[in-house]
């Protein structure tokens, strides 16, 4: 029989699920190690959701970027095994682990690492990673410079939406222009791709496949609609307009969970 088309077997489990003395489960040493576990049981499918950045509730399927990674996912042992920041560092800040995922805590602890992490590699001798960056920063600079932008502005907005941002920026008439904070972001997201693609390659390894989903539609606030509005269905005031498919199926959930429908007019 064609391998393709055996019959095989796997888990879901998403990365924020596997234990982590940083609040959330990441992309580093648990993660291989439940790879491992999976390939010890024969299992040849590793189901996860989808990685994107979120928005205060944590779910996957309320993102705030169609492109970017969650930069919580960042394995801080990762850093460390890069010489971006010491053992010392994560002891600073490791949390007991009480089976629960902390959201909170999470982002508190990584964006303080992270920080640190990013003054090392600024400061440092890097030459190499340095060279990556910049390499990625030119390549994915169709998608990045608008979420740099959009996760700078939202954190100097206090995490409004952007459709509640000044008009200036609501309207993009003005970015923001702190270039170390932008490139901050631009480079979290550097890491991220970096763990992602050696987790991916890791399991390949392994033999283990992964796979997930995405979800039908981005978020209203969202990185995607705030830069391209021409392609959403928004009406007076620029709020999302009413969904013209799937209504009764929508009717019966309390809602559309925030996602806003696509302009049939212009895809």
């Amino acid at each position: 029989m064609d391998r393709q088309h055996e019959r095989n077997a796997g888990i879901l489990m998403h990365i924020t699920s596997l234990p982590s003395p940083f609040g959330i489960g990441d992309l580093g040493q648990n993660a291989r190690e439940f790879a491992r576990f999976l390939h010890r049981a024969r299992q040849r499918y590793w189901q996860i959701l989808p990685l994107n950045p979120t928005d205060n509730s944590g779910s996957p399927y309320s993102a705030l970027s169609a492109m970017a990674g969650n930069t919580l996912l960042i394995s801080p042992d990762c850093l460390v095994d890069e010489g971006l920041l010491e053992a010392s560092d994560l002891k600073a800040h490791s949390l007991p682990q009480q089976g629960k995922a902390d959201f909170k805590a999470a982002k508190l602890i990584k964006g303080k690492l992270l920080a640190r992490a990013f003054d090392n590699f600024q400061s440092g001798d890097f030459a190499d990673l340095k060279i990556a960056f910049e390499r990625f920063c030119e390549a994915q600079a169709y998608w990045l410079d608008d979420w740099a932008a959009f996760a700078v502005q939202t954190t100097a907005c206090k995490g409004k939406p952007w459709y509640d941002w000044p008009e200036k920026y609501k309207n993009r008439d003005e970015r923001p222009t702190d270039e170390q904070l932008l490139r901050r972001e631009k480079w979290a997201q550097f890491i991220f791709e970096r763990q992602w693609k050696n987790l991916r390659n890791y399991c390949r390894s392994l033999d283990l496949q992964l796979f997930g989903d995405l979800p039908f539609y981005v978020s209203y606030n969202s990185v995607d609609v705030w830069a391209n509005r021409d392609l959403f269905r928004l009406g007076k005031r620029e709020r999302c307009r009413p969904w013209q498919g799937c209504r009764r199926i929508i009717s019966t959930m309390k809602g559309n969970y925030g996602e806003c429908p696509f302009s049939t007019g212009t895809n």
